[in-house]
């Protein structure tokens, strides 16, 4: 039994670091996309591309399971079905603690500029084309370090010059409703 451990071990232990240097040096990715069967998607916006069946956690698994398997085995000399239970418990340690690093990682690196419309109301932004009192405008306001532009339209039906400084009120149909900041009888940098 030790000697599948060991071969468990050294083949996870290998894969990790080829895929490391192979990925540093060609500039690849270590990680493989499946189907919507393995994909996980992550809280706070989007799928992070972790998968449970991807290489990286198998071989993560692999060097878990072959290295808590030799522990066991040689230290503690138990049966046969108690170091294999060891050995898998090892196993799902390491590649769950892989799977959680890597996910915590992958979400902050994969953060992008996406929101949705209502985290925008509050914010002021600026008229880029003018609002008629009947029709739709443009403005132009920044969200997660990005500069958006939207169509607008005035929340109470008045002419918005171009140029205008506005506060986003509410959205619908993806239209922004704004007002003139002067009407909130606020500064330009939303202070009362």
């Amino acid at each position: 039994m030790g000697i599948v451990y060991f071969v468990c071990f050294l083949v996870g232990f290998i894969y990790a670091l080829m895929s490391g240097t192979l990925g540093h040096f060609l500039g690849g990715d270590s990680h493989v996309h499946m189907d919507s069967s393995g994909h996980v998607g992550f809280e706070g916006g989007g799928d992070a591309g972790l998968s449970v069946a991807s290489p990286t956690l198998i071989a993560a698994f692999l060097s878990g399971f072959g290295g808590a398997g030799l522990i066991a085995h040689n230290l503690y000399a138990p049966s046969p079905g108690v170091s294999l239970m060891i050995a898998i418990l090892g196993g799902l340690a390491i590649s769950g603690g892989a799977y959680l690093l890597l996910g915590f990682l992958y979400q902050k690196t994969q953060g992008g500029s996406e929101f949705r419309d209502d985290q925008v109301v509050g914010r002021s932004a600026e008229v880029t084309l003018a609002i008629p009192s009947d029709g739709v405008g443009e403005i132009a306001f920044s969200m997660k370090g990005s500069r958006n532009i939207a169509p607008a339209r005035s929340e109470d039906g008045k002419l918005i010059p171009k140029h205008s400084t506005v506060k986003i009120t509410r959205t619908g149909a993806g239209t922004f409703y704004v007002r003139k900041l002067e009407e909130y009888g606020e500064n330009v940098m939303g202070e009362k």
